[in-house]
């Protein structure tokens, strides 16, 4: 006997919904992406209100159905490249960033330091760890 989850008569109440669910989410997060990607690249030289959201988009859906397309294995081989490489630029730009705001390091640090150990940030963390843990009681037992 498992556990009776809250989704599972939602999940269940689908039925033929699902993958066009699945494809709104896919639709939603293209858009989402292209919409930041144009926006990101509005501030440059090149950028044409016309055409520039256009050739976003277009690269962005070509890239997302050669990699839905493919099937599983083409979504891990694009994924097992990408996300190493997105991970070393992120951790590359945070090192620029700090390098260039080194000036204030100091007052980011000792601010952190000082309202990570302050009282009442300990005594809000400790109600909420217990509040968390009467929910997870509480909801297993339903």
């Amino acid at each position: 006997m498992g556990i009776k989850m809250a989704t599972d008569g939602v999940l269940r109440g689908l039925g033929i919904m699902r993958p066009f669910l699945v494809a709104n989410m896919v639709n939603l997060a293209i858009r989402l992406a292209s919409y930041n990607l144009q926006s990101t690249f509005s501030g440059f030289s090149f950028y044409d209100v016309k055409w520039t959201p256009w050739i976003i988009g277009g690269i962005l859906a070509v890239i997302t159905g050669w990699c839905l397309l493919g099937g599983g294995s083409r979504i891990v081989k694009v994924t097992s490249t990408l996300v190493p490489f997105m991970g070393i630029v992120y951790i590359l730009i945070s090192v620029i960033v700090m390098i260039i705001n080194r000036a204030y390091l100091p007052v980011v640090f000792s601010k952190i330091i000082s309202e990570a150990f302050d009282f009442k940030a300990i005594f809000c963390r400790i109600c909420r760890i217990s509040y968390d843990a009467g929910n997870t009681k509480r909801s297993v037992l339903q």
